[in-house]
């Protein structure tokens, strides 16, 4: 869970406003999925050039 989004409903309602802060537990699940998209797209670009 993302300690900024407090409302599970209304979990985008922070970002309306622009810029916020983030804690870094919340830095690291951001990062950890980003990383993790990037390298399974990676995976699947190779498959399919092969």
């Amino acid at each position: 869970m993302l300690l900024f989004s407090k409302n599970k409903n209304s979990w985008g309602y922070v970002f309306r406003y622009g810029f916020l802060e983030i804690d870094q537990e919340s830095f690291e699940i951001i990062a950890g999925g980003m990383l993790e998209f990037n390298l399974l797209s990676e995976v699947e670009r190779n498959a399919a050039t092969n």
